[in-house]
């Protein structure tokens, strides 16, 4: 498994959904947004700066978006770590923020609202990719307790646009995406991670969260009784199994498919996510998605690791939850997110029993009736 799978990783839960209402998603403040920003961009591997390393490179785009987020947030205790004469206790820089020692301080057992303010934000990509960099500032902020991230300035972290706080090694990535090919960017997956990386804290907050164009609920009152949506690698999943680096294994970050089963009549959602591509391991399997509630434009329910093809439990799902919305003026596309925790055997090590953690977001369309 590449250590950038294990940092992304690190930084993605899953979402759950939440309330009634719908429409809008976005607050356009600004027609430009962004302070401008370098033709930079980092490759494949991170990088990013004034000349950038990747090629090709388009010119930055200001969004000048307040993204309305939804999702999931979790804490966790880090496992300390056994440094013979060290002055302080430090403890392990969490690669796996459901593998650690410790338990759960609090599980992804709720909905978490909050929002992306992108006014001063401003990307860049490579030509036929996705946004590679960011450059400006980015503030986002989180309900409850939880902690926010105001004005962090804009970066590459693996590939993806980042925005860091200067001092700390907490970030959060932002991923704009057009996903009705209208040249606008329509869906945004925010992944966070505050004190993942840095050894003096113990616990750990972990978030991924989504936002987007998501309907208005009359795009609704039109729809069949039921309706499938899906598409051919349409979910991006991260796979992380063991709970040390001499355990990993993958299949790392893959592509895969995705159905959803919506049952309008009786507000109801069900699918699956299988058929990974992108990796030489094998998969631990697929993900069932089950027991979704239609609340507005906006549902959620439990997911669960499955043997390929099949129904039937692969090993055992600790916490297992989706979340996602009806999308565009009709709502033909849904797009939500995943994230599930458990042990499960590794058919990449004679089928060893070990943790597993898998996060994701996903887009599907909706198919023509029979």
């Amino acid at each position: 498994m590449k250590l950038s799978t294990l940092a992304v990783a690190a930084l993605v839960t899953a979402l759950a959904a939440c309330g009634s209402g719908g429409g809008g998603g976005f607050t356009n403040v600004s027609t430009s947004g962004g302070s401008g920003g370098s033709n930079g961009g980092g490759g494949s591997n991170g990088g990013g700066g004034s000349s950038g390393g990747g090629t090709d490179v388009e010119g930055a785009e200001g969004l000048g978006k307040v993204v309305e987020l939804r999702g999931f947030a979790a804490q966790s205790r880090k496992q300390e770590m056994n440094i013979p004469g060290s002055p302080v206790t430090l403890y392990e820089a969490g690669p796996l923020p459901w593998n650690n020692a410790g338990g759960n301080v609090s599980g992804p057992d709720g909905v978490i609202t909050g929002e992306v303010d992108l006014r001063n934000a401003t990307f860049a990509a490579n030509t036929g990719q996705d946004y590679v960099s960011a450059s400006g500032t980015a503030s986002l902020t989180l309900d409850g307790s939880l902690p926010d991230e105001p004005n962090a300035t804009g970066t590459s972290f693996l590939g993806r646009p980042s925005f860091q706080n200067t001092g700390s090694a907490d970030l959060f990535t932002v991923r704009p995406r057009d996903e009705s090919g209208d040249d606008v960017e329509d869906f945004f997956v925010v992944e966070y991670g505050k004190n993942v990386l840095d050894t003096r804290f113990r616990d750990q907050t972990v978030a991924i969260l989504y936002g987007g164009d998501f309907s208005d609920e009359a795009a609704l009152s039109g729809k069949p009784a039921t309706a499938t949506y899906s598409r051919s690698e349409g979910a991006e999943m991260s796979f992380a199994v063991g709970r040390s680096p001499a355990e990993f294994s993958g299949p790392g970050q893959v592509s895969a498919d995705v159905r959803l089963d919506v049952d309008f009549a009786n507000s109801t959602v069900s699918g699956r996510i299988g058929n990974y591509d992108g990796s030489a391991d094998d998969p631990i399997g697929d993900v069932a998605l089950e027991n979704g509630k239609i609340s507005g434009v906006h549902y959620s329910g439990g997911a669960r690791l499955v043997q390929s093809g099949t129904t039937t439990s692969a090993g055992t799902t600790s916490n297992g939850h989706f979340a996602g919305s009806f999308m565009g003026d009709d709502a033909s596309r849904t797009s939500g997110v995943l994230l599930l925790n458990g042990t499960a055997p590794d058919p990449n090590d004679g089928g060893a029993s070990k943790a597993f953690s898998i996060t994701g977001n996903y887009t599907a369309d909706q198919q023509a009736q029979p």
